[in-house]
């Protein structure tokens, strides 16, 4: 899930995340899937996406402002999606997830290398 807040302003935002969709309602069987979606201020945008898109791709995926005033401003980022398995991103200090796989092999396998001594 991807939360986008709207801060303070008079003039509407568009949310984009290339290559994904989401749902426009939430909870709404049959709800039409969106790929941006428009909100203002002290509004938000909560987005439960496959990462990596329908067929779950890993790569680098670009989300913006769709109003390009506010992508010149810095308003555009990346989105990484790694592919199952890739250990490049481990959890800090040696934590596990709460729930589901994590990418250890074995313990104490979840240590950066710059904190081995």
């Amino acid at each position: 899930m991807i939360n986008i807040f709207g801060a303070h302003n008079e003039q509407n935002q568009m949310f984009n995340l290339d290559g994904h969709q989401w749902r426009r309602h939430l909870n709404q069987k049959g709800s039409d899937m969106i790929d941006v979606e428009q909100f203002g201020a002290g509004e938000y945008i909560q987005a439960f996406i496959n990462a990596g898109g329908t067929y779950s791709n890993p790569g680098t995926y670009l989300w913006l402002n769709a109003r390009t005033p506010y992508q010149q401003a810095g308003q555009w980022g990346y989105f990484k999606v790694l592919p199952g398995g890739d250990r490049s991103i481990l959890p800090l200090g040696g934590a596990a997830p709460k729930a589901g796989k994590t990418a250890s092999k074995e313990a104490g396998d979840d240590v950066l290398s710059m904190n081995q001594q």
